[in-house]
């Protein structure tokens, strides 16, 4: 760097004086930024109700306010504008004139600006309060919702605890109920099986019983009934054999007649019977 040159460094800019209006509304300006950065779709909807309405009380007061700050302006132009038309006419007619005492004209001009002035500083003020008094509105509507909404959050929890503890206590008696028809489920089986193993002790100890009496005896069952049968058998072979040998006397005797009427063709019928009988007997006999 060759000596004797300063370095370059960046020109900062000058200071800048502003007047209060300016800087009321660059107020304003950086205040709705800031409000509307803050506000996004995702904020409004992590926000509580009561968080809601201070954001919206605050937007309208934002805007009940830039509106009025907009009629002010207009209202002070529209004055700046007429006293500089007053000025110019009163600095002309004050050159046409000899005299310098104000005519009666400019007196009733200054006296209806200042009482212009009055009025616009009381409808500014009356402005103002409006203003605060729609702030502190949103304000307490606010909270009156909160407490409101904190209300029915507290009379929504008694009523779900009401009605857990209903359900508890129905649940509780559900459950008492089951048990005792478990129990007495229970007892009843215990007591069908006491019965059942007394049945069934016995039902055994009387089969042991009867193997028993079938184990002492000479004969099984199958031998006794053939027995049976083969005894049946012979006593009705000797009443067929006692009965033919009654009819053979009878019919030797000649006391065997047929009957008035008889068919002999039924007789022979009769007859060929008998004498298959006859036959059957004998072979039983041998």
């Amino acid at each position: 760097m060759p000596v004797g040159v300063a370095a370059r460094r960046p020109r900062e800019p000058p200071p800048i004086a502003l007047n209060p209006e300016t800087e009321r509304q660059l107020e304003e300006c950086r205040a709705k930024i800031e409000l509307l950065q803050n506000v996004t779709e995702e904020r409004l909807r992590s926000l509580t109700r009561v968080e809601l309405v201070g954001v919206v009380g605050d937007l309208f007061a934002l805007a009940a306010r830039s509106e009025y700050e907009r009629e002010r302006r207009f209202r002070e132009a529209t004055r700046a504008a007429a006293e500089r038309t007053a000025a110019g006419k009163t600095g002309r007619a004050r050159a046409g004139t000899s005299s310098g005492a104000p005519t009666r004209e400019e007196l009733g001009a200054r006296e209806v600006a200042r009482w212009e002035a009055k009025k616009r500083e009381a409808r500014e003020t009356v402005a103002a309060v409006r203003i605060q008094r729609h702030a502190r509105g949103y304000l307490a509507r606010a909270f009156i919702a909160g407490k409101k909404a904190a209300i029915e959050r507290a009379a929504a929890a008694e009523r779900e605890a009401r009605e857990s503890k209903r359900i508890r206590e129905q649940a509780a008696v559900t459950i008492q109920s089951r048990w005792r028809g478990f129990v007495a489920r229970r007892h009843t089986n215990a007591v069908w099986l006491q019965l059942w193993e007394r049945e069934r002790a016995e039902a055994a100890r009387v089969l042991e019983e009867a193997a028993g009496l079938r184990s002492s005896s000479t004969q099984t069952a199958s031998e006794a009934y053939r027995a049976d049968a083969m005894a049946s058998l012979r006593a009705r072979g000797k009443a067929r054999r006692a009965e033919a040998r009654r009819r053979r006397e009878l019919s030797a005797a000649g006391a065997e007649r047929l009957p008035d009427g008889a068919d002999p063709a039924a007789v022979a019928r009769l007859a060929q019977a008998f004498k298959r009988m006859q036959q059957s007997d004998s072979e039983d006999d041998d």
